[in-house]
Protein backbone atom coordinates (compact mmCIF):
# COMPACT_ATOMS: atom_id res chain seq x y z
CA UNK A 1 0.00 0.00 0.00
CA UNK A 2 3.03 2.32 0.08
CA UNK A 3 3.64 2.67 -3.67
CA UNK A 4 3.97 6.35 -4.58
CA UNK A 5 2.28 7.88 -7.63
CA UNK A 6 2.19 11.47 -8.89
CA UNK A 7 -0.80 13.53 -7.75
CA UNK A 8 0.17 17.16 -8.45
CA UNK A 9 2.46 19.15 -10.75
CA UNK A 10 2.69 22.91 -10.86
CA UNK A 11 4.47 26.18 -10.11
CA UNK A 12 4.99 28.21 -6.94
CA UNK A 13 3.51 31.64 -7.70
CA UNK A 14 4.29 34.93 -5.91
CA UNK A 15 0.77 34.73 -4.46
CA UNK A 16 1.74 31.44 -2.77
CA UNK A 17 4.60 33.12 -0.91
CA UNK A 18 5.21 35.31 2.12
CA UNK A 19 7.17 38.55 2.36
CA UNK A 20 10.41 36.55 2.14
CA UNK A 21 9.41 34.88 -1.12
CA UNK A 22 8.85 31.46 0.53
CA UNK A 23 5.79 29.25 0.11
CA UNK A 24 3.37 29.87 2.97
CA UNK A 25 1.88 27.16 5.17
CA UNK A 26 -1.57 28.03 3.78
CA UNK A 27 -0.42 27.50 0.19
CA UNK A 28 1.31 24.27 1.14
CA UNK A 29 -1.82 22.96 2.87
CA UNK A 30 -3.90 23.85 -0.19
CA UNK A 31 -1.53 21.89 -2.45
CA UNK A 32 -1.74 18.87 -0.13
CA UNK A 33 -5.55 19.11 -0.32
CA UNK A 34 -5.37 19.05 -4.11
CA UNK A 35 -3.00 16.07 -3.99
CA UNK A 36 -5.36 14.19 -1.67
CA UNK A 37 -8.27 14.83 -4.06
CA UNK A 38 -6.17 13.54 -6.96
CA UNK A 39 -5.12 10.48 -4.94
CA UNK A 40 -8.75 9.66 -4.14
CA UNK A 41 -9.62 10.02 -7.84
CA UNK A 42 -6.77 7.67 -8.75
CA UNK A 43 -8.23 5.16 -6.30
CA UNK A 44 -11.63 5.33 -8.00
CA UNK A 45 -13.26 8.05 -5.90
CA UNK A 46 -13.38 11.04 -8.25
CA UNK A 47 -15.20 14.33 -7.67
CA UNK A 48 -18.11 13.52 -9.96
CA UNK A 49 -18.74 10.26 -8.17
CA UNK A 50 -18.68 12.14 -4.86
CA UNK A 51 -21.09 14.78 -6.18
CA UNK A 52 -23.50 12.15 -7.46
CA UNK A 53 -23.52 10.30 -4.13
CA UNK A 54 -23.53 13.58 -2.15
CA UNK A 55 -20.70 12.23 -0.04
CA UNK A 56 -17.85 14.47 1.03
CA UNK A 57 -14.24 14.20 2.07
CA UNK A 58 -13.43 15.46 5.57
CA UNK A 59 -9.95 16.15 6.88
CA UNK A 60 -9.32 14.45 10.25
CA UNK A 61 -5.62 15.04 10.83
CA UNK A 62 -2.61 16.43 8.96
CA UNK A 63 1.04 16.58 9.97
CA UNK A 64 3.64 18.43 7.90
CA UNK A 65 7.41 18.19 8.10
CA UNK A 66 9.45 20.67 6.06
CA UNK A 67 12.99 19.97 4.88
CA UNK A 68 13.42 23.23 2.95
CA UNK A 69 11.16 25.94 1.55
CA UNK A 70 10.11 26.35 -2.07
CA UNK A 71 10.47 29.86 -3.47
CA UNK A 72 8.41 31.88 -5.90
CA UNK A 73 8.96 30.53 -9.42
CA UNK A 74 9.99 27.04 -8.29
CA UNK A 75 8.35 24.15 -10.14
CA UNK A 76 7.25 21.17 -8.09
CA UNK A 77 5.37 17.90 -8.11
CA UNK A 78 3.73 15.84 -5.39
CA UNK A 79 3.96 12.08 -4.99
CA UNK A 80 1.40 10.30 -2.82
CA UNK A 81 0.89 6.86 -1.35
CA UNK A 82 -2.04 5.22 0.40
CA UNK A 83 -0.70 4.11 3.80
CA UNK A 84 -3.87 2.49 5.12
CA UNK A 85 -7.57 2.25 4.35
CA UNK A 86 -10.08 0.97 6.89
CA UNK A 87 -13.70 1.42 5.82
CA UNK A 88 -14.16 5.18 5.49
CA UNK A 89 -10.85 6.15 7.12
CA UNK A 90 -7.93 6.67 4.72
CA UNK A 91 -4.36 7.76 5.46
CA UNK A 92 -2.05 9.16 2.77
CA UNK A 93 1.60 10.09 2.75
CA UNK A 94 2.55 12.96 0.43
CA UNK A 95 5.98 14.25 -0.52
CA UNK A 96 6.41 17.63 -2.20
CA UNK A 97 9.34 17.44 -4.64
CA UNK A 98 11.34 20.34 -6.11
CA UNK A 99 11.23 19.29 -9.77
CA UNK A 100 14.55 20.88 -10.77
CA UNK A 101 16.62 18.69 -8.42
CA UNK A 102 14.30 15.92 -7.24
CA UNK A 103 14.87 16.94 -3.61
CA UNK A 104 11.96 16.49 -1.19
CA UNK A 105 10.86 19.86 0.21
CA UNK A 106 8.13 18.60 2.53
CA UNK A 107 6.44 15.40 3.67
CA UNK A 108 2.87 15.18 4.93
CA UNK A 109 0.70 12.52 6.50
CA UNK A 110 -2.99 13.19 5.87
CA UNK A 111 -5.96 11.33 7.36
CA UNK A 112 -9.41 11.79 5.82
CA UNK A 113 -12.84 10.22 5.98
CA UNK A 114 -14.48 9.41 2.65
CA UNK A 115 -16.55 6.56 1.19
CA UNK A 116 -14.87 3.18 0.94
CA UNK A 117 -12.32 3.08 -1.88
CA UNK A 118 -13.49 1.04 -4.89
CA UNK A 119 -10.10 -0.34 -5.95
CA UNK A 120 -6.34 0.15 -6.10
CA UNK A 121 -4.63 2.78 -8.23
CA UNK A 122 -5.08 2.84 -11.98
CA UNK A 123 -3.26 4.80 -14.67
CA UNK A 124 -5.76 6.57 -16.89
CA UNK A 125 -2.94 8.90 -18.03
CA UNK A 126 -1.64 6.17 -20.32
CA UNK A 127 -4.58 6.77 -22.66
CA UNK A 128 -3.02 10.03 -23.90
CA UNK A 129 0.27 11.00 -25.57
CA UNK A 130 2.74 13.66 -24.52
CA UNK A 131 4.42 14.59 -21.25
CA UNK A 132 2.41 15.41 -18.13
CA UNK A 133 3.11 19.10 -17.54
CA UNK A 134 0.39 20.01 -15.04
CA UNK A 135 -1.80 18.26 -12.46
CA UNK A 136 -4.31 20.00 -10.24
CA UNK A 137 -7.98 20.64 -9.72
CA UNK A 138 -10.56 23.39 -10.15
CA UNK A 139 -11.16 25.41 -7.00
CA UNK A 140 -14.49 27.08 -6.24
CA UNK A 141 -12.70 30.45 -6.36
CA UNK A 142 -11.79 29.81 -10.02
CA UNK A 143 -15.43 29.52 -11.14
CA UNK A 144 -17.36 32.55 -12.39
CA UNK A 145 -21.01 33.58 -12.62
CA UNK A 146 -21.49 31.01 -15.40
CA UNK A 147 -20.70 28.34 -12.78
CA UNK A 148 -17.71 26.96 -14.69
CA UNK A 149 -13.97 27.64 -14.51
CA UNK A 150 -13.21 31.10 -15.84
CA UNK A 151 -10.97 31.48 -18.87
CA UNK A 152 -8.19 33.20 -16.91
CA UNK A 153 -7.61 30.02 -14.91
CA UNK A 154 -7.29 27.90 -18.05
CA UNK A 155 -4.49 30.32 -18.89
CA UNK A 156 -2.99 30.07 -15.40
CA UNK A 157 -2.80 26.28 -15.67
CA UNK A 158 -1.17 26.51 -19.10
CA UNK A 159 1.37 28.97 -17.64
CA UNK A 160 2.22 26.41 -14.96
CA UNK A 161 2.62 23.75 -17.66
CA UNK A 162 4.91 26.09 -19.62
CA UNK A 163 7.06 26.62 -16.52
CA UNK A 164 7.35 22.85 -16.13
CA UNK A 165 8.42 22.53 -19.78
CA UNK A 166 10.98 25.29 -19.28
CA UNK A 167 12.39 23.40 -16.28
CA UNK A 168 12.53 20.13 -18.25
CA UNK A 169 14.43 21.89 -21.04
CA UNK A 170 16.81 23.67 -18.67
CA UNK A 171 15.61 27.16 -19.65
CA UNK A 172 14.70 28.35 -16.15
CA UNK A 173 12.37 31.22 -15.30
CA UNK A 174 12.56 33.33 -18.48
CA UNK A 175 10.51 31.03 -20.73
CA UNK A 176 7.48 32.95 -21.98
CA UNK A 177 4.68 32.60 -24.50
CA UNK A 178 4.72 35.07 -27.40
CA UNK A 179 1.51 33.75 -28.96
CA UNK A 180 -1.25 31.38 -27.87
CA UNK A 181 -4.29 29.80 -29.48
CA UNK A 182 -6.82 28.18 -27.15
CA UNK A 183 -9.84 26.14 -28.21
CA UNK A 184 -12.32 25.54 -25.40
CA UNK A 185 -14.16 22.24 -25.79
CA UNK A 186 -15.90 21.36 -22.51
CA UNK A 187 -16.77 23.07 -19.25
CA UNK A 188 -15.07 22.07 -16.02
CA UNK A 189 -16.49 22.72 -12.57
CA UNK A 190 -15.34 23.20 -8.99
CA UNK A 191 -13.60 20.08 -7.71
CA UNK A 192 -12.81 18.58 -11.12
CA UNK A 193 -9.37 16.96 -11.42
CA UNK A 194 -7.28 18.31 -14.32
CA UNK A 195 -4.21 17.02 -16.15
CA UNK A 196 -2.23 18.81 -18.87
CA UNK A 197 -0.26 16.81 -21.43
CA UNK A 198 2.12 18.55 -23.82
CA UNK A 199 4.37 17.89 -26.77
CA UNK A 200 6.61 19.97 -29.02
CA UNK A 201 5.14 20.39 -32.49
CA UNK A 202 8.24 22.01 -34.01
CA UNK A 203 11.22 24.28 -33.42
CA UNK A 204 11.02 27.35 -35.65
CA UNK A 205 13.97 29.70 -35.41
CA UNK A 206 14.33 30.53 -31.73
CA UNK A 207 10.74 29.63 -30.84
CA UNK A 208 9.23 26.37 -29.66
CA UNK A 209 5.75 25.49 -30.88
CA UNK A 210 4.07 23.54 -28.09
CA UNK A 211 0.73 21.70 -28.25
CA UNK A 212 -1.10 20.87 -25.01
CA UNK A 213 -4.32 19.18 -23.97
CA UNK A 214 -6.07 20.09 -20.72
CA UNK A 215 -7.99 16.97 -19.70
CA UNK A 216 -10.70 16.25 -17.19
CA UNK A 217 -8.89 13.37 -15.51
CA UNK A 218 -12.04 11.64 -14.30
CA UNK A 219 -13.81 11.55 -17.66
CA UNK A 220 -10.79 11.67 -19.98
CA UNK A 221 -12.53 14.43 -21.97
CA UNK A 222 -10.50 17.29 -23.45
CA UNK A 223 -11.50 20.56 -21.75
CA UNK A 224 -9.24 22.78 -23.88
CA UNK A 225 -6.52 22.61 -26.54
CA UNK A 226 -3.53 24.97 -26.48
CA UNK A 227 -1.10 25.92 -29.21
CA UNK A 228 1.70 27.98 -27.66
CA UNK A 229 4.64 29.68 -29.32
CA UNK A 230 7.26 30.28 -26.63
CA UNK A 231 10.88 31.23 -26.25
CA UNK A 232 13.41 33.00 -24.09
CA UNK A 233 11.95 36.48 -23.79
CA UNK A 234 13.99 39.64 -23.34
CA UNK A 235 11.88 41.27 -20.63
CA UNK A 236 13.12 44.71 -21.62
CA UNK A 237 11.91 44.79 -25.23
CA UNK A 238 9.78 41.67 -25.62
CA UNK A 239 12.03 40.17 -28.30
CA UNK A 240 12.82 36.45 -28.47
CA UNK A 241 16.43 35.56 -27.69
CA UNK A 242 18.55 32.75 -29.14
CA UNK A 243 17.89 29.20 -27.97
CA UNK A 244 21.09 27.60 -26.61
CA UNK A 245 22.19 24.38 -28.31
CA UNK A 246 21.71 22.45 -25.04
CA UNK A 247 18.05 23.54 -24.98
CA UNK A 248 17.56 22.56 -28.63
CA UNK A 249 19.02 19.13 -27.90
CA UNK A 250 16.64 18.57 -25.00
CA UNK A 251 13.73 19.85 -27.08
CA UNK A 252 14.55 17.30 -29.79
CA UNK A 253 14.12 14.48 -27.26
CA UNK A 254 10.94 15.91 -25.70
CA UNK A 255 7.59 14.29 -26.49
CA UNK A 256 6.51 14.98 -30.08
CA UNK A 257 3.09 16.56 -30.65
CA UNK A 258 1.83 14.54 -33.60
CA UNK A 259 -1.19 15.74 -35.56
CA UNK A 260 -3.06 12.58 -34.56
CA UNK A 261 -2.56 12.99 -30.81
CA UNK A 262 -2.69 16.82 -30.85
CA UNK A 263 -4.94 17.85 -33.78
CA UNK A 264 -3.90 21.26 -35.17
CA UNK A 265 -6.45 24.04 -34.62
CA UNK A 266 -8.86 24.95 -37.36
CA UNK A 267 -8.02 27.96 -39.50
CA UNK A 268 -9.44 31.28 -38.34
CA UNK A 269 -11.88 32.59 -40.95
CA UNK A 270 -13.70 35.87 -41.31
CA UNK A 271 -12.57 39.43 -40.54
CA UNK A 272 -9.40 39.81 -38.45
CA UNK A 273 -8.28 42.52 -36.07
CA UNK A 274 -5.94 45.25 -37.22
CA UNK A 275 -2.59 46.09 -35.67
CA UNK A 276 -4.05 49.27 -34.11
CA UNK A 277 -7.49 49.47 -32.57
CA UNK A 278 -9.98 51.36 -34.79
CA UNK A 279 -11.80 54.58 -33.97
CA UNK A 280 -15.08 52.76 -33.27
CA UNK A 281 -13.48 50.53 -30.64
CA UNK A 282 -14.98 50.87 -27.14
CA UNK A 283 -12.92 51.17 -23.97
CA UNK A 284 -14.35 48.30 -21.95
CA UNK A 285 -11.82 47.90 -19.15
CA UNK A 286 -9.39 50.10 -17.26
CA UNK A 287 -7.00 48.38 -14.87
CA UNK A 288 -3.47 48.71 -13.58
CA UNK A 289 -1.01 45.88 -13.06
CA UNK A 290 -0.66 45.20 -9.35
CA UNK A 291 1.81 43.20 -7.29
CA UNK A 292 -0.42 40.11 -7.00
CA UNK A 293 -0.93 39.97 -10.78
CA UNK A 294 2.69 39.45 -11.83
CA UNK A 295 5.15 36.59 -11.92
CA UNK A 296 8.57 36.38 -10.27
CA UNK A 297 10.06 38.68 -12.92
CA UNK A 298 7.43 41.37 -12.28
CA UNK A 299 5.64 40.71 -15.60
CA UNK A 300 1.84 40.58 -15.78
CA UNK A 301 0.72 36.97 -16.12
CA UNK A 302 -1.50 35.59 -18.89
CA UNK A 303 -4.15 35.15 -16.20
CA UNK A 304 -4.08 38.93 -15.60
CA UNK A 305 -4.43 39.53 -19.35
CA UNK A 306 -7.51 37.31 -19.51
CA UNK A 307 -8.98 38.76 -16.31
CA UNK A 308 -8.98 42.11 -18.14
CA UNK A 309 -10.67 40.44 -21.11
CA UNK A 310 -13.24 38.75 -18.85
CA UNK A 311 -14.13 42.10 -17.27
CA UNK A 312 -14.21 43.79 -20.68
CA UNK A 313 -16.58 41.19 -22.12
CA UNK A 314 -19.31 41.92 -19.56
CA UNK A 315 -19.19 45.64 -20.39
CA UNK A 316 -19.06 44.94 -24.13
CA UNK A 317 -22.09 42.64 -23.97
CA UNK A 318 -24.00 45.41 -22.22
CA UNK A 319 -23.40 47.64 -25.26
CA UNK A 320 -24.92 44.84 -27.35
CA UNK A 321 -28.18 44.67 -25.43
CA UNK A 322 -27.13 41.59 -23.44
CA UNK A 323 -26.64 43.40 -20.17
CA UNK A 324 -26.68 42.02 -16.65
CA UNK A 325 -30.43 42.42 -16.05
CA UNK A 326 -31.33 40.70 -19.35
CA UNK A 327 -28.90 37.86 -18.65
CA UNK A 328 -30.23 37.30 -15.12
CA UNK A 329 -33.89 37.45 -16.17
CA UNK A 330 -33.32 34.96 -18.98
CA UNK A 331 -30.68 32.85 -17.19
CA UNK A 332 -28.25 33.48 -20.04
CA UNK A 333 -24.48 33.25 -19.80
CA UNK A 334 -21.62 33.26 -22.27
CA UNK A 335 -18.78 30.91 -23.12
CA UNK A 336 -15.59 31.34 -25.12
CA UNK A 337 -14.86 28.86 -27.89
CA UNK A 338 -11.61 30.18 -29.34
CA UNK A 339 -8.91 32.63 -28.21
CA UNK A 340 -6.07 33.82 -30.42
CA UNK A 341 -3.53 35.85 -28.41
CA UNK A 342 -0.36 37.68 -29.42
CA UNK A 343 1.96 39.11 -26.75
CA UNK A 344 3.78 42.12 -28.21
CA UNK A 345 5.54 43.57 -25.15
CA UNK A 346 5.65 42.95 -21.39
CA UNK A 347 3.23 44.67 -19.02
CA UNK A 348 4.90 45.57 -15.74
CA UNK A 349 3.83 46.55 -12.20
CA UNK A 350 2.01 49.88 -12.11
CA UNK A 351 1.25 50.03 -15.83
CA UNK A 352 -2.23 51.46 -16.49
CA UNK A 353 -3.94 49.16 -18.97
CA UNK A 354 -6.92 49.86 -21.24
CA UNK A 355 -8.90 47.32 -23.24
CA UNK A 356 -10.17 48.66 -26.59
CA UNK A 357 -12.84 46.31 -27.94
CA UNK A 358 -14.55 45.90 -31.28
CA UNK A 359 -16.82 43.38 -32.99
CA UNK A 360 -15.45 41.47 -35.97
CA UNK A 361 -18.55 39.56 -37.07
CA UNK A 362 -21.74 37.86 -35.90
CA UNK A 363 -23.21 34.59 -37.08
CA UNK A 364 -26.40 32.78 -36.14
CA UNK A 365 -25.06 31.62 -32.77
CA UNK A 366 -21.38 32.54 -32.63
CA UNK A 367 -19.88 35.99 -32.58
CA UNK A 368 -16.29 37.18 -32.95
CA UNK A 369 -14.79 40.20 -31.27
CA UNK A 370 -11.34 41.48 -30.34
CA UNK A 371 -9.46 43.39 -27.69
CA UNK A 372 -6.32 45.49 -27.86
CA UNK A 373 -4.72 45.81 -24.41
CA UNK A 374 -2.57 48.91 -24.40
CA UNK A 375 -0.45 51.01 -22.08
CA UNK A 376 -2.78 53.95 -21.37
CA UNK A 377 0.16 56.34 -20.98
CA UNK A 378 1.57 55.68 -24.45
CA UNK A 379 -1.21 53.88 -26.38
CA UNK A 380 1.35 51.17 -27.19
CA UNK A 381 -0.47 47.89 -27.74
CA UNK A 382 0.88 45.15 -25.47
CA UNK A 383 -1.48 42.27 -26.27
CA UNK A 384 -4.07 41.53 -28.97
CA UNK A 385 -6.82 38.94 -28.55
CA UNK A 386 -9.38 37.61 -31.04
CA UNK A 387 -12.28 35.71 -29.48
CA UNK A 388 -15.07 33.50 -30.77
CA UNK A 389 -17.89 33.03 -28.25
CA UNK A 390 -21.54 32.12 -27.79
CA UNK A 391 -24.40 33.08 -25.51
CA UNK A 392 -25.86 30.04 -23.81
CA UNK A 393 -28.74 28.90 -21.63
CA UNK A 394 -27.35 28.36 -18.13
CA UNK A 395 -30.01 25.79 -17.26
CA UNK A 396 -29.75 23.69 -20.43
CA UNK A 397 -25.99 24.43 -20.85
CA UNK A 398 -26.63 24.93 -24.57
CA UNK A 399 -25.84 27.82 -26.91
CA UNK A 400 -28.68 30.03 -28.14
CA UNK A 401 -29.34 32.03 -31.31
CA UNK A 402 -28.19 35.63 -31.01
CA UNK A 403 -31.01 38.17 -30.52
CA UNK A 404 -31.67 40.47 -33.50
CA UNK A 405 -30.75 43.49 -31.38
CA UNK A 406 -27.35 41.94 -30.73
CA UNK A 407 -26.61 41.74 -34.49
CA UNK A 408 -27.80 45.29 -35.11
CA UNK A 409 -25.72 46.87 -32.36
CA UNK A 410 -22.68 44.77 -33.25
CA UNK A 411 -22.57 46.48 -36.65
CA UNK A 412 -22.07 49.83 -34.90
CA UNK A 413 -18.94 48.46 -33.27
CA UNK A 414 -17.36 46.93 -36.35
CA UNK A 415 -19.22 43.68 -37.11
CA UNK A 416 -18.91 42.94 -40.83
CA UNK A 417 -21.76 40.48 -41.24
CA UNK A 418 -25.39 41.36 -41.89
CA UNK A 419 -28.18 40.00 -39.70
CA UNK A 420 -28.85 36.42 -40.82
CA UNK A 421 -32.23 35.69 -42.40
CA UNK A 422 -34.52 33.70 -40.13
Amino acid sequence: MTEYFETLRGLTSPQDCDENGLMTAAALTARVGDATAHALYALGLGPRKLRESRDRVRLIDERLSRQFDLRSGDVFHVQSALVSSDGENHIFDHRLVYSDTGAISCTTRTEVTAPQLPHSTFDKDAEHAGEVTYRGRVSAAECDQMRHMNVQFYMAKNSQALAQIGAMLGIGKIFYATAERILFEREVYAGDILIMRSGIRKIAGDSLHIASLLLNAETGAVAARFETVAGIWDLGNGETQSLPNAVRKKADSFAIASDDAFPPPREITGPRLEEKFPDNAVVTCRRSVNTWEVDTAGIATPAFVISCVSDAAMHFFTHMGAGHVWRVENDIGSAALDYNIVYLRPMTIGMPVEAHSQFLETREKTFRFSHHLSDATSDQVAVTIEITAVLFDLSKRKSIALPDEFHEKAKIFGAKKEIPQR
